[in-house]
């Protein structure tokens, strides 16, 4: 009786210890490691500072690579980070620069969907937050490999432009896809070169404008590019 008493307890025991790993493991971390940090003080008007959450290669696995246990696990960190960072910085935009998705260059209509089916509610925000994305390599393909409907899927996803400006709290922020410019003239470069030229002039040294892409327009040295 006292042994099964006891086996009882034990296994109580490993059930509730489980819970609570499980919990702060799987939860609790994430809160956890953001309330730990030091960020630096904002000073001045508060009302007119930006808050904006920036992220790029979010990779969503598709059908093709990658073993179904690692596409849960790390869609379900991902969701975690991102949800808690949402709650915890509460940022009034958030921007994706691009390979939101890992096979969207390849795979089929219906997949595609999915694709922007699991993204919106991996990344979901609150009504205030406004989203934008950016078309990544991955997303629609290198420059030659870039098909008209593979980026017009893409764009009437996520009003995605070739280039695109966007004003928040009069800080201008210019989206541009980094595959348009290859300066090769074909029906991706000429288009966004033309807009961007007509739609946004040279800037002086103190006007607040952002360019935002998925490749770096400029680095000092492309050898520090040469791994990558």
């Amino acid at each position: 009786m006292l042994m099964m008493r006891s086996i009882k307890q034990i296994f109580k025991g490993a059930v509730v210890l489980s819970v609570l790993s499980l919990l702060y493991n799987e939860f609790l971390v994430y809160y956890i490691t953001l309330y730990s940090c030091k960020y630096p003080s904002m000073e001045g008007d508060t009302s007119k500072i930006l808050d904006t959450m920036i992220l790029a290669d979010t990779h969503l696995l598709g059908s093709k690579n990658g073993h179904w246990f690692d596409k849960l696990r790390r869609e379900w960190q991902m969701h975690r980070a991102f949800q808690t960072a949402i709650t915890y910085f509460s940022p009034e935009a958030v921007f994706f620069l691009g390979d939101v998705f890992d096979e969207g260059k390849w795979c089929s209509p219906q997949e595609f969907q999915q694709y922007v089916n699991r993204f919106g509610s991996l990344f979901y925000t609150r009504n205030e937050t406004k989203t934008f994305v950016i078309a990544g390599n991955h997303d629609v393909g290198f420059h030659y490999a870039v098909h008209p409907y593979l980026l017009k899927r893409f764009q009437q996803a996520y009003n995605a432009k070739s280039v695109r400006k966007v004003t928040l709290k009069g800080v201008e922020f210019v989206l541009i896809n980094s595959m348009a410019f290859e300066g090769d003239n074909c029906f991706l470069c000429a288009d966004a070169e033309r807009k961007y030229r007509l739609g946004y002039p040279a800037r002086g040294p103190t006007a607040r404008v952002q360019s935002s892409c998925h490749i770096s327009l400029f680095t000092g040295t492309l050898t520090k590019c040469a791994t990558s």
